[in-house]
């Protein structure tokens, strides 16, 4: 798409003008910072805030189905959804045909709207999502692009929900496969990971105590201190 090489040419240009004039670059994620490295400023991260839930999680017995939350204006979200219901879900399906998953998020477009059937529930834009987080079983994000730290899966963390995602929706968090989500990158894959949670509630508590605990470290508290600390040394 050249029309589209030549708006990132531009804003690729734009940023490393914009970052020669400052005294500090702040990234998302030590992958950016990576990147940023390279242009020879000074650079920090900064990752997204998640305040963990300090409230009673509701249990393993009192949750059904999976949920998915995400902008439709975001291709990526789309992209996953799409992937999520024609080629995962169908094999979830095979195993339990009671199994809901839901859309979750504002302006779905008519591909995502299409998908909706009694197992796939697009609200479209909810106001407070607490209740679907604190409701749902598993959160799944099978992510194929994108970049930077995910929000929500920080969001679900947060929220003690178990996430299964793929390394593109990981990545920016320190997050290990096996201790605190479940990362896959295949339909085979992610359908194993996520049944395995689904009727699993010794694992499903795992990874929800696993995921409040984890995020703690994203707490406005904890990235308080680094601002200040960071600010102070400038």
């Amino acid at each position: 798409d050249k029309k589209l090489e030549k708006k990132w040419k531009k804003s690729f240009a734009l940023e490393r003008k914009c970052s020669s004039k400052a005294s500090l670059i702040i990234t998302v994620t030590r992958e950016e910072k990576k990147v940023v490295d390279g242009w020879g400023n000074k650079c920090a991260v900064i990752p997204n805030i998640h305040k963990p839930s300090s409230e009673q999680i509701p249990s393993f017995t009192e949750r059904e189905g999976l949920l998915f939350i995400g902008s439709y204006l975001h291709p990526p979200n789309v992209d996953s959804v799409m992937w999520l219901c024609e080629e995962i879900m169908p094999i979830i399906w095979e195993f339990d045909r009671t199994i809901t998953i839901t859309l979750l998020g504002s302006n779905p477009t008519n591909e995502v709207l299409n998908l909706r059937n009694e197992n796939v529930i697009v609200p479209g834009f909810v106001e407070n999502v607490e209740p679907y987080f604190s409701s749902s079983k598993v959160f799944v994000a099978p992510l194929r692009y994108g970049a930077g730290m995910k929000g929500k899966i920080g969001q679900s963390l947060a929220f003690g929900l178990p996430v299964v995602t793929t390394k593109i929706g990981a990545e920016g968090m320190g997050l290990v496969n096996g201790k605190n989500v479940l990362i896959a990158d295949d339909c085979e894959s992610i359908s194993q990971s996520l049944l395995s949670i689904y009727n699993d509630q010794e694992k499903w508590c795992k990874f929800s105590n696993e995921a409040i605990s984890h995020v703690e470290a994203f707490s406005p508290q904890n990235i308080s201190k680094k601002l200040f600390n960071l600010l102070n040394i400038q």
